[in-house]
């Protein structure tokens, strides 16, 4: 049983936290704000048990909140108020806003259009397989050698997954910043859709529609554009997207459950299952004896995951350390009600705790909230375009963090490497010549 003291711990640890960031910042459309009122809203409905799922112990959930007064702490402490309110002015020379013909910004949509085709040709395969296969095995064949990328990881990994991903956040953010035409976007978050039905996932609609969210109140707030209404009735797209897929996949588990029951269930579940998850790791596996403390590897493991092909050149019996992870991850969970193949979110803390135990899970927490300030001071005080993308990302991985931590997986790296190049060194932000 919870006692009432988490309770009044956790309300008084997301007021005050939102209050010093708000006179902090001058502003509530701060990082600390969207953090704890995610994380504390899925703490207190993980508590509460609304799905049927066995829920943490008290312990489990001391840890929770350590991680949420730390991730503020660090946040609140390095936040900026910054009221000038820059204006976009030093980074133009796009063909939209110079009137120049830009050959790179062309070369950036022809990629795009050559992840359409290729992606084009990889749906076919997928339909093919899923009209003998129902969705819960195609799912679970997805990435292995019979799946639909069967002899194509490398294409996958290294093109496929970066170039999708990459695209969605620099058009996104460029026409944002009115730097970008809108056929970028629409073509990038074509891209979008066809790869999640590709994988039969719902991660990167999920990924496009929060970043969406995250950056229009990002830039709002720095009054560099105006909300139209008519462009709120878009989001729609994806929410259906998102719960058509959802009761394509589920109802085979939920067959007496209409569509809409499905979704809320399944969402509950799939937003508070980790911490449940968490809890089943912190309370089955030692240290020492089930695993070994990965001292930052593992908080940086998608470094490892990027280079894996290249360093088994020279290193043949390397093993990344995602493997040690994922062989406790990948495992079936059985934790009541719905939740009963719960195999891939154990928390973003899980990797800090792998890390270093209840200093890892202290230490970076504190150091996420402190970076992630420092790029929204960044922004405020000269928004460009990477330091927004950066942003968003960084935001989203903290949002998401209650599923898991996704700086394991190399795809957010890709990010921050090919924005940085594209948006500083390549179209966006070079300097004209004098």
């Amino acid at each position: 049983m919870i006692p009432d003291s988490f309770y009044y711990i956790l309300i008084s640890i997301m007021i005050v936290s939102i209050l010093l960031a708000w006179l902090k910042s001058g502003t509530l459309f701060n990082p600390v704000s969207f953090f704890i009122l995610w994380w504390g809203s899925f703490i207190f409905i993980s508590s509460i048990n609304l799905v049927g799922i066995r829920t943490p112990r008290i312990d489990t959930f001391w840890i929770l909140l350590t991680a949420l007064a730390l991730y503020s702490i660090g946040s609140v402490t390095f936040l900026k108020n910054s009221s000038s309110g820059h204006r976009i002015n030093s980074v133009l020379l796009t063909a939209q806003v110079t009137g120049e013909k830009s050959v790179l910004l062309k070369v950036f949509l022809y990629a795009q259009i050559v992840t359409t085709v290729i992606l084009l040709v990889f749906l076919r395969k997928s339909i093919g397989m899923l009209s003998s296969l129902d969705a819960g095995t195609y799912r679970f064949l997805v990435y292995s050698d019979a799946g639909v990328f069967e002899g194509h990881k490398l294409l996958l990994n290294y093109y496929i997954r970066p170039s999708v991903f990459t695209s969605m956040f620099i058009t996104l953010s460029g026409v944002y910043f009115s730097y970008v035409n809108k056929r970028h976007l629409a073509l990038a978050v074509l891209n979008i859709f066809i790869y999640s039905a590709v994988i039969l996932g719902r991660s990167s609609v999920i990924l496009l529609i929060m970043c969406s969210v995250i950056g229009v109140v990002y830039i709002y707030d720095r009054g560099l554009i105006r909300i139209k209404k008519r462009y709120a009735a878009l989001v729609l797209i994806p929410f259906i997207f998102i719960i058509s897929m959802s009761v394509f996949r589920r109802s085979q588990y939920l067959a007496n459950k209409s569509g809409m029951e499905i979704v809320t269930r399944y969402f509950i579940w799939y937003l508070t299952a980790p911490f449940t998850a968490f809890d089943y790791f912190l309370n089955t596996y030692r240290e020492g004896a089930d695993y070994n403390f990965t001292y930052i590897r593992s908080v940086l493991g998608g470094i490892e995951e990027f280079f894996d092909p290249l360093i088994k050149k020279f290193y043949p019996d390397f093993s990344q350390v995602n493997n040690s992870s994922y062989s406790i991850i990948a495992e079936f969970r059985d934790f009541g009600g719905p939740a009963t193949h719960h195999n891939s979110h154990y928390t973003m803390l899980f990797t800090f705790y792998k890390d270093a135990g209840i200093i890892g899970v202290a230490l970076f927490s504190y150091f996420f909230g402190a970076f992630t300030s420092s790029i929204y001071n960044s922004f405020r005080e000269n928004p460009k375009l990477f330091n927004f993308i950066i942003l968003i990302l960084l935001t989203y991985l903290g949002i998401m963090g209650t599923t898991r931590w996704e700086l394991m997986f190399a795809w957010p790296w890709t990010i921050i490497i090919l924005s940085f190049f594209v948006t500083k060194k390549f179209i966006f932000e070079k300097k004209p010549k004098i």
